[in-house]
């Protein structure tokens, strides 16, 4: 190996470990789990990401598949979830992670990746200027650039961002050489099959720089035609990419429609998203507080990389044209975060849910690319005029940001950030002045930029952490390991004994996705891919559906569990209201086993497909369904008798509620007088989240029209003729009630529609979660039903032929059956998933003929 390839191979392994070491530091100042107590989960990897990574056992090593789940709500199509949060390769080490460690192998995997993006980085600048051991500084700053370590929770884009260097390198070599680039075409295609979400924005942000790229390189306005063979391979190189993905991305485009937000609901209005003049204190360290929403995009990348962008702008030596068109370049990705339409655009035509400027890094990729170029230029000296430029725009911003009394930064934020200022520029100007000392000045600058990095870094991750010394409990590492020991011995043990197809519920959570990380069937679940039909579906039986997510929350009625099939159901409190039998399983949990549950399919008459949720309340629509078995009529719940509604200073106004005077308590009293012993339950239908206290009998209960407590909630058991009053206490000013429900639950008509109905049901097998079967005997025709979301992607094969499924209540699964014996085969295949799998096989052989091909053409 001679010189030049020794230094190369030195900077690529120092580009990958610093990053590696300055995190794994952090970490230990943190105490991160395994270095300390201290769990990594933080935000949404604490809520949702950490439960499908552990998802991810249960199809390596379970009975469960990338085309279909029954762990989120009560089924859905897995592999439009799976291209967005599941797909990153380096995140499949994972699955070798126990689940109860995974916030180890988080860390671990995130810290890998960081270092990956150091070195990928200084790839491309090799390939782009060769060798030089400054570019470490540049490598280690987009490692550790703000983006990483504010979206330390995201690391489902972590591969994306380690991918786009190599991107940007094969898209120069195409303009370049004038002609296709495999690395390129490979590099593309990994980003759109490991998120096609980031993958989307990729491909954008590459249309801005492929423009910016050949202006910079173009002689004159005049010889761009000289470019025409590289925009010509640009589009081929990018089509086949895009095309490479097809088995993907097809099915992900099926999967999209019906989630909670559309094209059509986009907002592609031209207003602003946030202040011009507050972007740039992004740029200042430690200006991260750990709201990740605040309105602003993360573009932090180390205070001497924006010296040396401004340093660029200012050079005379550079060309005008190439200054101009790099800050014209700079101004559209600031453009497309400003104006709100572009934004969307940039989101997939989606508004972006607490993560607002999800593509910010492109820019902070961006500034270190220029800023490179900036240090390049300098390295024969700074004229004073550059040095004093850049002091001034620093000093002149940092003044607005003082008076503005800005949110962001502050006075701490601005002496550090001018410190690092007022140090590079003197490292700078001993190039100039100290030839010899180059290689000492160029170390300094590099250790003055990490310490930089550095800090930034632990003060991003600490902004999740913002009590970590006063209130460590918070986040324990032993109390998520504890939590996950004793929930999957529990829910294995519960498998083992009763290996059917069923569902299980928990009346405590961790996260939404419990069912995920355990791998049973259940009926709450979180993402961003989630079916709103199926949201819908759980709130017309009164669970709770927030928009973003539904849930079991405080528990369905008698018949909700028994309908949807919830043979189990693991609690914190030691009684329930239901028939259920119950067992002390230990650490303050109870298991009640519903010996009522229907299988997941059952017969029902040809009138349920009338039903419609809307006609009917969440009470009467229960009733509704169990008549709809055998045609009966079931009066499982009956309303209560509701003798009075009075008003404390409070004032009517249709559904509306208003204080009189806002200094006093108010309430609406809701006055129920007992006619039997049945449990009661109550429902209260309104237009939005509001601020109310329940109060039952002098009790005070979960709050209501809450994110979480806003479904069908009890009341309690009360003696014939007792009184009830239910008080719901205004905690703002004015609250609006469409309607309050309050019914009876009558157990003894719920057993006699079960006894009339369990022989309806029908044992379906669950070989994987694609794939179904049952063997059953009809008495006479009816509907077979089953409590799984309508989706035309099932293949339901009924004694060997195809038939046609139904959507009946909205959202279920239908098919006719005729009297006598029958055999059913279920089998999901995304739609879309054939078809893409064939352009992507063609345009793959395609690609490999055309590297075959131009391999023998260079021998030749």
């Amino acid at each position: 190996m001679d010189r030049s390839n020794r230094k190369r191979a030195a900077c690529f392994l120092l580009a990958f470990f610093i990053p590696v070491l300055m995190m794994l530091v952090i970490s230990m100042v943190y105490g991160f789990y395994p270095f300390g107590k201290t769990s990594i989960l933080m935000a949404d990897m604490r809520y949702q990401f950490v439960d499908y990574y552990g998802y991810l056992k249960n199809i390596y090593f379970g009975n469960d598949t990338y085309a279909y789940t029954f762990s989120k709500t009560f089924g859905g199509d897995m592999l439009g979830f799976a291209a967005y949060y599941l797909n990153s390769i380096p995140n499949l080490l994972l699955v070798l992670f126990p689940n109860e460690y995974l916030p180890a192998g988080i860390l671990l995997v995130a810290t890998l990746q960081i270092g990956l993006c150091g070195l990928t980085f200084n790839i491309m600048l090799d390939g782009l200027y060769s060798a030089r051991w400054g570019s470490l500084i540049f490598s280690t700053a987009y490692a550790f650039m703000g983006y990483m370590l504010a979206y330390f929770n995201c690391i489902h884009y972590f591969f994306n961002i380690l991918l786009l260097p190599l991107i940007i390198l094969g898209l120069c070599n195409m303009v370049n050489k004038g002609r296709i680039s495999v690395l390129y075409t490979i590099t593309l295609f990994l980003s759109i099959f490991s998120n096609y979400y980031i993958g989307y924005m990729t491909c954008l942000f590459s249309v801005i720089f492929f423009v910016y790229y050949v202006f910079t390189q173009a002689e004159s306005l005049k010889k761009l035609s000289v470019y025409r063979s590289a925009f010509f391979s640009y589009v081929i190189s990018s089509c086949t990419a895009a095309a490479l993905s097809a088995f993907t991305l097809i099915p992900v485009l099926f999967s999209l429609v019906g989630q909670k937000s559309g094209v059509g609901e986009a907002d592609l209005s031209l207003s602003r998203t946030f202040y011009m003049t507050d972007v740039f204190s992004g740029l200042y360290t430690g200006a991260f507080h750990g709201n990740i929403s605040d309105g602003l995009p993360i573009i932090y990348c180390g205070v001497s990389t924006v010296l040396f962008v401004i340093l660029y702008l200012v050079n005379g030596k550079v060309s005008k044209r190439e200054r101009i068109v790099t800050l014209a370049a700079l101004v559209v990705l600031l453009l497309c975060f400003y104006v709100n339409a572009l934004n969307i655009i940039w989101h997939g035509f989606n508004a972006p849910i607490g993560f607002p400027f999800r593509n910010s890094f492109f820019l902070s990729f961006l500034l270190i690319f220029i800023a490179y170029k900036g240090f390049v230029s300098t390295a024969n000296g700074l004229r004073l005029y550059q040095g004093l430029i850049a002091l001034a725009v620093f000093l002149a911003y940092s003044a607005v940001m003082l008076i503005r009394k800005s949110a962001y930064v502050g006075v701490d934020q601005i002496v550090l950030t001018g410190t690092v200022i007022l140090v590079t520029l003197f490292f700078l100007y001993g190039f100039h002045n100290k030839k010899e000392y180059v290689i000492p000045l160029i170390a300094g600058l590099f250790l003055l930029q990490g310490a930089d990095l550095m800090y930034n870094g632990y003060t991003s991750i600490g902004g999740y952490f913002p009590d970590l010394k006063q209130n460590p409990e918070a986040y324990d590492f032993d109390e998520y390991y504890q939590y996950i020991v004793q929930n999957q011995e529990l829910l294995d043990s519960i498998e083992a004994n009763d290996p059917g197809f069923y569902r299980i519920e928990k009346m405590y959570r961790r996260t939404h996705n419990d069912a995920m990380m355990f791998g049973y069937n259940g009926l709450t679940h979180f993402s961003s891919c989630e079916n709103d039909q199926a949201k819908s579906f759980m709130a017309s039986l009164g669970f709770r559906n927030n928009g973003n997510w539904a849930t079991y929350g405080y528990g369905g009625t008698l018949f909700a569990d028994s309908f949807m099939g919830v043979k189990y159901m693991l609690s914190q409190y030691n009684e329930t209201p239901k028939p259920y039998e119950q067992s002390d399983v230990g650490s303050g949990r109870y298991l009640y086993h519903n010996p009522y549950a229907m299988p997941i399919a059952f017969g029902m008459r040809p009138s349920v497909r009338k039903l419609a949720p809307e006609k009917y309340n969440v009470f009467s629509y229960q009733n509704a369904i169990a008549n709809a078995f055998t045609d009966q009529n079931y009066q499982i719940y009956r309303p209560v008798y509701l003798s009075a509604t009075n008003l404390e200073n409070v004032e009517q106004d249709g559904s509306t509620y208003r204080k009189i005077d806002p200094a006093k308590e108010a309430y609406i009293s809701y006055e129920l007088i007992s006619n039997n012993t049945d449990f009661i339950y109550m429902y209260f239908y309104g237009p939005e989240l509001q601020d109310t206290t329940i109060v039952i009998n002098g009790l005070e209960k979960e709050a209501y029209f809450t994110r979480y407590g806003w479904s069908i909630r009890e009341v309690g058991y009360y003696n014939r003729g007792e009184k009830v009053e239910v008080r719901v206490y205004l905690d703002q000013d004015e609250i609006k009630i469409n309607k309050a429900l309050f019914y009876y639950e009558n157990v003894n008509e719920f057993l006699r529609w079960y006894e009339d109905s369990k022989a309806a049901g029908v044992e379906l097998k669950k070989i994987t979660s694609s794939h179904l079967s049952a063997e059953m005997i009809c008495d006479t025709d009816e509907m077979l039903v089953m409590t799984i979301p309508y989706d035309t992607s099932w293949k339901i094969l009924m004694d060997g032929k195809e038939i046609r499924q139904e959507r009946v209540m909205s959202d279920l699964t239908a098919f006719p059956l005729a009297a006598g014996s029958h055999t059913i085969d279920m089998r999901y295949t995304p739609k879309g998933l054939i078809g893409g799998a064939c352009v992507s096989a063609v345009t793959l052989i395609l690609l490999i003929i055309f590297i075959i091909y131009n391999r023998k053409k260079q021998l030749i």
